[in-house]
């Protein structure tokens, strides 16, 4: 068997659905074997998480082959999954599907009857060392006696415990032998299956990943306790049971560091969650707590006070927290509590409560136009013929210092015929040239990661309360693929929040591709995720258009004429400002 065909087959034994975080550490494993995209993607495909194509090709882009996890993680997980390489002529030769059909005759060696191995095995006793060492039960165990190994891993006096699928029949066995790990029945993958501890589910029943755990949650509880076989496999089984069993309290029992999944594994299914003691360390899990108050309670007793240490554990569940409701629009009071009217910071040009995007090339104006209209609107002057409402104005313009913003601004007031006083108060503009301005960037699963500046503009956002947040500019505030929808989709709706949250319109600026004629740069979602969206544009005559593209709330399209005036204030200085022309060549 090729390196490449054994890879494709363990991974192709695993569960795609699994948790996103192990999903994309399987791509590592994969990636490292030496597969390709088209493998992975063809593996992810079939899951009931799937997204599309492009989150796939975003993970597998992000996979640094010279680091991170190895080849090794996806056999060791494969063989956990119960795959295995051919053994002891147990198994069949492994053939790509796209390989032609041999037109020689060769003879096919028979599949592994893992069923009769079970059968022919013999009843486990608890003195079986693997039993008595995780202070477990024979119940339902049996125990093989015999020459077959798998994966190189003798089996002889291996303890096997039976596989159960969703109808009660056996699908596999996990076999644990004296020494060396366990190993799964060659062709007969656990995945969906389990094995319950305790007898008949009634009233409560104890999800955990291994043997060892549902012995403990049994013998200190009474209650039956189930065995997933692996992180990979609690939520199948927790889904079967809810199905199952729609009454029956769930309780998934967590190994350390295993929070998180645990709850939202309990969120799922209606059901409850167990946490080890605080400060355990990674991966301890129920039995060895369970070996631990052992060890601490001596006397013929000792095993009875453990076990009611290991039930004032499993006492102390969390519920799951039920789902939010949506908060529904109340649409039966309209006529005597009708919605206020929409709100403008700038009339039909700028809408509070939402987030507006400016795009237009570089050079265009698009800093000087913004820090003109924070001027007006801090102190309620018109800006462009429309009404403006008049508020505290925070800006970030990360291409400029603050001596640039400091001489734009004395531009800006030598065009309104103001004093320098006149725009002290409410107006708060900041030039972060040559800082980290980043305020999100995404990880290998393409999920949003906060970045220290948001918190500090949130903070602000609080302190101030603006009308209108503004924002210079796109490539220096977002950390993901400006072609990539999710991520694009991630940043805005982020920025939308703080519109919400705040009460104030944000705006913010963006360049354009270099293509002829394009009106903003990357995906289509930086005008989907936006409930305006501005273009600016250069004439042959040297004015600059300004457009209203997208308008969900304006009455109707608008374009304005924009023209740019030099002061002679300071010779070096290469401010300009802003002031409309109509189209009749009148000014306003």
């Amino acid at each position: 068997m090729h390196e490449a065909d054994r890879a494709r087959s363990a991974l192709h034994s695993l569960d795609s659905g699994c948790p996103r975080d192990e999903w994309v550490s399987l791509a590592m494993a994969a990636k490292a074997a030496g597969l390709g995209f088209d493998d992975f993607h063809k593996w992810s495909r079939p899951a009931r998480n799937y997204r599309n194509e492009a989150d796939c090709a975003a993970v597998w882009r992000s996979i640094d082959e010279t680091g991170g996890i190895g080849a090794g993680t996806l056999f060791a997980k494969a063989r956990e999954a119960g795959w295995s390489e051919p053994i002891n002529g147990h198994a069949r030769p492994h053939q790509r599907a796209q390989e032609p059909r041999r037109t020689e005759q060769r003879a096919e060696r028979p599949p592994f009857d893992f069923a009769a191995v079970w059968r022919d095995s013999e009843a486990a006793t608890a003195d079986h060392p693997y039993i008595a060492r995780k202070l477990g039960l024979p119940d339902g165990l049996r125990v093989y006696r015999g020459s077959l190994s798998v994966a190189g891993q003798s089996l002889d006096g291996a303890l096997l415990v039976p596989v159960h699928g969703a109808d009660g029949e056996l699908q596999s066995w996990q076999a644990i032998p004296p020494e060396g790990e366990k190993r799964s029945a060659p062709g007969a993958p656990i995945r969906g299956g389990s094995f319950v501890v305790g007898g008949a589910v009634r009233d409560d029943v104890y999800l955990a990943e291994g043997i060892g755990q549902a012995w403990s949650a049994h013998q200190a509880t009474g209650k039956p306790a189930v065995c997933c076989f692996g992180a990979c496999n609690v939520e199948a089984i927790a889904r079967q049971m809810r199905e199952r069993y729609p009454v029956t309290r769930i309780v998934v029992v967590a190994d350390a560091g295993k929070e998180r999944e645990a709850k939202r594994i309990s969120r799922a299914v209606g059901g409850a969650w167990v946490a080890m003691p605080e400060g355990a360390p990674s991966n301890f899990d129920l039995n060895d707590y369970h070996a631990r108050m052992l060890s601490r309670q001596p006397g013929p007793l000792g095993d009875v006070d453990a076990l009611t240490l290991v039930a004032e554990l499993l006492a102390q569940t969390h519920e799951a927290e039920p789902e939010p409701r949506p908060d529904y629009a109340s649409l039966a009071d309209l006529e005597t509590d009708p919605p206020p009217p929409r709100r403008w910071v700038i009339d039909q040009w700028l809408p509070r409560g939402t987030v507006t995007a400016l795009f237009g090339g570089g050079g265009i104006g698009k800093s000087l136009l913004i820090q003109q209209a924070a001027t007006c609107i801090a102190n309620g002057v018109g800006i462009l013929g429309a009404a403006v409402t008049r508020g505290p104005v925070l800006a970030y313009l990360c291409e400029d210092d603050n001596n640039e913003v400091r001489r734009r601004q004395r531009d800006i007031l030598a065009h309104l015929g103001r004093s320098a006083s006149y725009s002290a108060e409410g107006l708060h503009i900041a030039g972060r040239a040559g800082y980290d301005n980043v305020m999100m960037t995404f990880g290998p699963d393409r999920l949003p990661i906060p970045a220290p500046f948001l918190s500090e503009v949130e903070r602000e956002c609080e302190r101030i309360r603006p009308a209108v947040l503004m924002l210079d500019n796109i490539a220096q505030l977002f950390g993901g693929l400006e072609n990539d929808r999710f991520m694009v989709t991630a940043f805005a709706n982020r920025l939308a929040g703080i519109a919400h949250r705040f009460d104030c319109a944000v705006l913010l600026l963006g360049h354009v591709a270099k293509t002829q004629g394009s009106e903003y740069s990357g995906s289509t979602a930086w005008e989907a995720a936006v409930r305006t969206r501005l273009w600016m544009e250069r004439r042959e005559d040297g004015l600059i258009e300004m457009h209203r593209r997208k308008a969900n709330y304006a009455g109707h399209s608008e374009a304005l004429t924009l023209a740019r005036e030099h002061f002679d204030a300071d010779p070096q200085a290469a401010a300009m400002s802003v002031r409309r022309v109509m189209r009749e060549g009148s000014e306003a």
